[in-house]
């Protein structure tokens, strides 16, 4: 997943406000970092996918995602929200550990073997538990890089000169 992500995906919070200021906030990162073309788009595509079914998956955590036209690099963006919020979650707890994947509309097996990998990564309580605990960005990206030491990814995924992922 280090080929995805970084430290600038990174918002640790002990005060979160609420689902839709969260989201806002994780879309402005990857405008920052130049992954989206369009923000105002990606986000209206993420809360539409979270009108289908909310992405709150239960054990305070939520995984929003959306392909789309205006993802230029398949990404991910983390958020630990330590005073949780409401995300409307299947099992009605306040979600703390938020992972939004965004990809390109031709992505599909990566994004969903994304979405998978951060499933697994948080289904265990021990990782749960090391995310709500990290300090800062750089330990999150840590334990990123101990869970693909632990599982790496079964695609071979790699960068070009401009940063852009592709398969091989």
């Amino acid at each position: 997943m280090l080929s995805i992500i970084n430290e600038n995906l990174v918002i640790i919070n002990d005060k979160c406000k609420n689902k839709n200021t969260l989201l806002e906030d994780m879309v402005e990162l990857l405008h920052k970092q130049n992954r989206i073309s369009d923000k105002k788009l990606f986000l209206k595509e993420i809360m539409d996918r979270e009108k289908i079914q909310s992405t709150g998956i239960g054990e305070n955590i939520a995984i929003p995602h959306a392909k789309s036209e205006t993802v230029r690099i398949i990404s991910v963006v983390i958020a630990i929200c330590r005073n949780g919020i409401n995300f409307k979650s299947l099992d009605n707890k306040p979600v703390k550990i938020v992972f939004l994947v965004a990809a390109p509309k031709d992505f599909v097996k990566v994004y969903l073997q994304m979405i998978a990998k951060i499933a697994r990564i948080l289904k265990h309580a021990k990782w749960r538990e090391e995310f709500l605990k990290a300090g800062n960005n750089e330990k999150v990206i840590s334990l990123i890089r101990d869970f693909d030491k632990e599982y790496p990814d079964r695609l071979n995924l790699k960068l070009d000169k401009e940063n852009i992922l592709y398969k091989e």
